[in-house]
């Protein structure tokens, strides 16, 4: 799909979403625009969507920046030094609002278990190993939003 159509079915599908949700509050946000990890935005507004329902789309969401690192850290714990590696996946987004209104961009982060989130903003919610990031975009705006996770571990003695 051309990105000329995708995009112009991003805002149809935020111009339905404002015309249902006009009865709130002109300061909040009626529209959303769901992105995934790998930037690709949700092209359906059906609750049952699928992965072929994600398409990459350039203008509105973009990975600026992505780094993966990995160190030694110690602490002390009940007044003994302990070391863990720990291993950090740092990714930050520009999002782009294309609409005509302000609307709240969806981010889903995987969330491996045993990783933690490292990022401020903290996600809205995790569910099911699903980080949920929320960030507001006034019309014509790029935001930026960087989410990162890690996870330490203490060497087998």
């Amino acid at each position: 799909m051309p990105r000329t159509v995708l995009c112009t079915s991003i805002v149809v599908a935020l111009a339905s979403a404002s015309a249902i949700s006009a009865q709130q509050a002109p300061s909040l946000p009626s529209s959303e625009i769901h992105v995934d990890e790998h930037c690709r935005v949700l092209t359906v507004t059906s609750p049952q969507f699928s992965i072929s329902d994600l398409r990459p789309d350039a203008p509105v969401c973009k990975v600026d920046y992505q780094n993966h690192s990995s160190h030694w850290e110690q602490n002390i714990v009940d007044g003994t030094p302990q070391s863990s590696h720990v291993t950090i996946h740092e990714r930050e987004y520009l999002l782009h609002n294309p609409a005509g209104e302000p609307v709240t961009f969806v981010v889903d982060q995987s969330l491996p278990e045993g990783w933690q989130i490292d990022s401020d903003p903290q996600p809205t919610e995790i569910t099911d190993g699903t980080a949920t990031f929320r960030v507001v975009a006034q019309p014509g705006q790029t935001v930026r939003l960087h989410i990162g996770k890690r996870k330490a571990v203490e060497p087998q003695t």
